[in-house]
């Protein structure tokens, strides 16, 4: 029985974001290198399968209030100058992130009731539009085992600056 593959632009396929390194390790589409670690046979390289990984960063923080009418936003000249920083972005006044004022975090206030007095608070903050990107992974070539997740969050500057 002849075997054969039809390459088509590009590969759109998931089990769910993290299983997705399974899926793939299964139909032999992902990286040279990952499949030779686990003695795979290479039926179609694909260097950028499993990169780009785009996830959200949730973050718990407590703060003690001074003075909330301070102005808590960001300007977008400082943003810029943070996505600047990085030698492989340079946005323009037109750039998604900057050509809008938009929140670039969540933040959500939750009731703690550690503080009566109210001069703390506990929030979560969400980081709504981060350009930092990771990668998944294979530890074996056994499907079931764990995959290896590299989030690679505040990898940018302007993520730093952002959060």
């Amino acid at each position: 029985m002849a075997e054969s593959i039809i390459v088509k632009r590009s590969l759109d396929g998931t089990a769910g974001a993290y299983r997705t390194p399974q899926f793939l390790m299964l139909s032999e589409i992902v990286p040279v290198d990952i499949l030779a670690k686990h003695d795979s046979e290479v039926k179609l390289e694909q260097p950028e399968v499993d990169q780009n990984m785009h996830s959200r960063i949730v973050m718990l923080t407590a703060w003690k209030v001074e003075n909330p009418s301070a102005g808590w936003a960001y300007e977008r000249v400082h943003i810029a100058a943070a996505f600047a920083r990085n030698k492989d972005v340079k946005p323009g006044p037109d750039h998604p992130l900057l050509r809008q004022d938009r929140a670039h975090v969540l933040p959500s206030l939750q009731c703690n009731c550690a503080w009566t007095d109210i001069s703390s608070i506990l929030m979560f903050f969400t980081v709504l539009v981060n350009s930092s990107r990771g990668s998944l992974g294979t530890y074996s070539a056994n499907a079931s085992n764990p995959i290896m997740i590299e989030s690679n969050y505040f990898s940018t500057a302007a993520d730093r600056y952002g959060a």
